[in-house]
Order: structure tokens, then sequence, then C-alpha cells
């Protein structure tokens, strides 16, 4: 009796061991940084590439000077709007970057990001079918991804939006809705949204967007770049014109810099918006 009950203490006093080591390590994975906590995270505009558009404007004409921008400027989360197929295959082909999504993709360093879940919604009264919203124009939508972030162990959420550029109304409505989307999805978890919100500053959406969520130029620690207009219309004299482009961060974020890049070569641009650059990390 003595014999099993020596063996049945020992076995018990190793099991306990090894699930108390398991746990320190488990806890020290996630309170220790592995690397670089900062990172990059751009809204862009691509402009769609479509027989349609001028030959000025052709991807074929413009794709090296935007990929060359990704590239140049280190992008870890580069959240497209206007995306087709055809143009993210071939970002993705030459910067590696992987997909989260079919439409208003979210392009992200794989080897740094992993993602835990997506989805979409529709900018509509029925966010969860494919639908018109309010007086848009055109069917409206959010594509969303939550990253795990290897670097620092944390999770945070991405939100890509492109708000309609005719309906006054489904601008504001949209503003609403993901207002009480990402209050719903998220449960006070780290927040990024970005898109082309054909709304200036000041400007109902934006207010309703700013009531929660922050503005990435207004609380940039350094000095924003660039022109303050995103909207260039592939014309640098309208680069002021307008800032309907926005990166916007939950309260868990620093925003280290923010940036809008003004690039064209020999009166070619990489699309008819400029992209908003950011380096952010979490508090």
């Amino acid at each position: 009796m003595r014999k099993y009950m020596y063996w049945f203490v020992l076995l018990l006093g190793i099991s306990i061991s090894c699930q108390k080591n398991e746990t320190v390590g488990l806890e020290e994975d996630k309170g220790s940084p592995k690397g670089e906590p900062t990172f990059v995270v751009a809204s862009y505009n691509i402009l769609h590439d479509t027989e349609a558009i001028s030959e000025h404007y052709q991807w074929s004409k413009r794709k090296e000077l935007l990929i060359k921008q990704v590239i140049e400027n280190e992008i870890d989360i580069l959240c497209l709007q206007e995306d087709q197929t055809n143009q993210v295959a071939d970002i993705q082909r030459a910067t590696g970057l992987q997909v989260a999504g079919t439409a208003k993709r979210i392009l992200y360093d794989g080897k740094r990001f992993s993602v835990r879940s997506q989805g979409r919604f529709y900018l509509s009264e029925t966010p969860e079918k494919s639908s018109h919203g309010w007086d848009a124009a055109v069917i409206r939508l959010c594509n969303w991804a939550l990253f795990n972030d290897r670097n620092t162990g944390r999770n945070f959420f991405v939100f890509n939006a492109h708000f309609d550029h005719i309906g006054v109304k489904a601008r504001e409505k949209s503003a609403l809705l993901m207002k009480e989307r990402i209050d719903f999805m998220t449960n006070g978890q780290p927040v990024i949204l970005t898109g082309d919100m054909n709304a200036l500053p000041g400007s109902m959406p934006i207010l309703t967007l700013t009531r929660f969520l922050n503005d990435s130029r207004a609380v940039s620690e350094t000095a924003p770049e660039g022109p303050i207009g995103t909207y260039n219309g592939m014309n640098n004299d309208r680069a002021y014109e307008g800032r309907i482009d926005y990166v916007f961060t939950s309260s868990h974020f620093r925003v280290r810099e923010y940036a809008v890049l003004q690039d064209e070569t020999d009166g070619i641009f990489p699309s008819d918006h400029f992209p908003v650059i950011t380096n952010v990390e979490l508090k």
C-alpha cells in the first residue's frame, strides 16, 4: 500500500509541477514583447482598374509607382478601397503581403500578424446582406479582421470602409452603423478604422466617428507630413481641396507619425487619392 501511495504522490507532484511551468510560460509570453512594437498602417483608395478609364489612369501605368510606395514606406497593414482582384494580385506578388477579405481588402505582413477572425457587413439598413443603404448611389461595405501581433502577443481589430460619394444620409447613417458595430463586436478591445469616408473634417459623419475614435492626424506625436487634402484627381493643384481619407484609432494606440504621400512621377500619379500613412503602437 505504501508503495502505491509513494508512486501516486510522486506522479501528482510531477503533474502539478508541469502545470505550473506551463502557466508561467504563458504568462511570460504574454507579458514580454518579442520584437518591434510599432507598425505602419495605411489607408489607400487605389482607383479601380477598368477599360472605361482613360489611358493616363490605366493601372498598367500606375501600379509600379504604387507598389514602390508600399515597399519604401514599409507598410505592415494596407487597407484598400476600390481594389480589384488583379490589382491586389499585383501588389501581393511584389510585396508578399497576405490578404483578408474579398473587397475593401486588408493586406498585411503574414510573418508578423495572424488573422484570428474576419468578416464583412454592408453599410445599409440590412448589414448582413448585399444591399444599397439609404440614399447611396452604389452598394457600400466594411471589411474587418481581428489580428494578433506576434511581436507583442496583443490582439486588435481593423475595420476598412468606403462611404458613399453621393448619399449625404448614407454617409451619416454609415458612421452611426460603424459606431454600433464596433462597440458591439470589439467589446472594448483596440480598434483601427480606415477608409475613404467621402466626408470632410467637421462634417456629421466625421464628428460621429471622432466621438469614440481618434483622428490619427490630430493625435500624432510628431507634426503631420504632406498635404492636408487626400484627394488629388490626378492633379497636384487639387491636393488641398479635401481630406476625405482617414485612419482612426481607439485610445489604446499611440500614433507616432502621420503622413499623406504626395507622389507623382512624370505627371503620372499612383492613384487619384494620396495614401494616408500612420505609425502606431499599442500602449
